[in-house]
């Protein structure tokens, strides 16, 4: 293996000690040049001059919380998306073992690198790493393996234990108390409860790196469970967000063990390192960043604008199924009527979830039909045991506020249908949630304007007969 090669892996690692100038040399690497991939990517939206270029730039923090402000993220492509998701899991992976590494060479409590996962509390702690004195190292710790299988199974069941509390009272402060579904919910709370079960796992013996896992992946699925069991979440959720937290989850396993075997802490640190969550939490309820964006689908009618234009007033009950995530329980649309004429007049758009409220603010028959949501249904009806779950999110962090038909009459007499609506999402990190988001919008526009068309083409075909 090349050295090259060989420095490249190491940065990986959670073994050996870090300097104070290797550390910041290679921090700032991991930082900026993450920072300076997507900037590169998106440089056709960045900021053109001034303070705001020069941040956009240079300083990670103000990249990201930028991107995801809906000011430059929104133009995100969904192709784009994914890789950046992958890079993002990456480089918490390198961030994390760098800061371990620095912490056991300044002998720093192992524990405060969960707050190098923490966004807005990232910077601080990585400054703080870079300046932290190194101190003499203590004799080297091997810790032993834990061969007794009842040792074993006890330090297991208090890893995975552990990991399910956590799970259930950091979803319920997050969701009942704060409101807040960004990265300290789906990023720094599965870190935490993957590097707890582990640490917890391995803190009397080496249990191995697959029981391990076991533990930690044992702990993300009872605590899915005891989500559904306090109806605090539904399947279709948990099941949306568990790549995000797999990985989350995964690299707080690599930590936890690392900080188990180096014995730089203790279980009373791992608990009051869950400190940083309400911290999260406040931060992200305070200063919420809300992705905005639009969308747009169009299709051709076989049918004059007149014909289409009634259609799109009256749209009757659609029959056909809608796919699989539709019929688990996220919303789709069944019908929609306008009731009366003009701006001022009153839409209601029919979902499965609930009944939209909008007023037309845009009238032109046989051209243009525009009009604001006041009352969004429901995003979503979870598939819970229970007939209400404590989940906050179906119901205002999706809003769309504007929707606007568009009818072109073509010279061959069919006409051009385009639907064009205006969405904000406060979910985070955005780079996960907004693929899904366009995904099911496309999917029902994509149910509205075939409708549409097929009433507007049965009108146009019974004239002709």
């Amino acid at each position: 293996m090349g050295e090259g090669l060989r420095a490249f892996v190491r940065v990986f690692s959670f073994k050996g000690r870090l300097g104070r100038v290797p550390y910041a040399i290679a921090t700032l690497i991991a930082l900026f040049g993450v920072q300076a991939v997507v900037a590169l990517i998106l440089r056709g939206d960045a900021p053109g001059d001034g303070l705001e270029a020069f941040l956009f730039w240079t300083v990670p923090e103000f990249t990201f919380r930028q991107l995801e402000s809906g000011r430059v993220f929104s133009q995100l492509s969904i192709q784009t998306a994914a890789p950046l998701m992958v890079v993002s899991w990456i480089r918490a992976w390198v961030l994390v073992a760098l800061a371990f590494r620095r912490a056991s060479d300044a002998r720093l409590n192992a524990w405060i690198v969960a707050f190098v996962v923490a966004p807005l509390l990232q910077l601080p702690m990585i400054l703080l790493l870079c300046v932290a004195p190194p101190r003499e190292p203590p004799e080297p710790h091997h810790p032993p393996t834990l061969a007794d299988k009842a040792a074993r199974d006890r330090a297991a069941f208090q890893g995975m234990a552990a990991g399910v509390a956590l799970t259930v009272t950091a979803v319920a402060l997050a969701a009942l108390v704060f409101g807040a579904y960004g990265y300290g919910l789906f990023v720094a709370t599965p870190f935490l409860i993957g590097g707890i079960s582990a640490y917890l796992a391995n803190r009397r013996g080496d249990i191995g790196d697959g029981d391990t896992f076991k533990v930690v992946a044992g702990a993300t699925v009872f605590g899915a469970l005891g989500l559904l069991s306090f109806a605090l979440e539904g399947v279709i959720c948990l099941l949306m967000a568990l790549p995000l937290g797999i990985g989350a989850a995964w690299i707080g396993a690599l930590f936890g063990k690392a900080a188990a075997r180096s014995r730089r802490g203790s279980a009373r640190s791992a608990t009051m390192s869950v400190v940083v969550l309400p911290l999260l939490f406040a931060m992200e309820r305070a200063a919420p960043p809300t992705v905005s964006f639009q969308q747009e689908e169009t299709v051709i009618v076989s049918a004059d604008a007149d014909a289409t234009w009634r259609a799109v007033i009256h749209m009757n009950a659609i029959a056909e199924q809608p796919a699989l995530p539709f019929r688990l329980g996220l919303a789709y649309p069944v019908k929609g009527e306008v009731i009366g004429q003009g701006v001022g007049a009153i839409r209601k758009g029919y979902f499965s979830t609930g009944v939209a409220s909008e007023r037309v603010t845009d009238w032109a028959p046989g051209q243009r039909l525009g009009f604001d949501i006041t009352h969004d249904a429901p995003s979503l009806k979870e598939l819970s045991p229970y007939a209400h779950v404590n989940a906050p999110h179906v119901q205002g962090y999706f809003r769309t506020s504007h929707a606007a038909f568009t009818l072109t009459p073509l010279s061959d007499g069919r006409t051009r249908m385009t639907l064009k609506t205006w969405h904000a999402l406060d979910l985070q990190p955005a780079a996960y949630w907004l693929p899904f988001t366009r995904w099911a919008i496309h999917a029902n526009k994509v149910r509205v304007l075939s409708q549409i068309e097929r009433q507007a083409e049965a009108e146009a075909f019974s004239r002709a007969g």
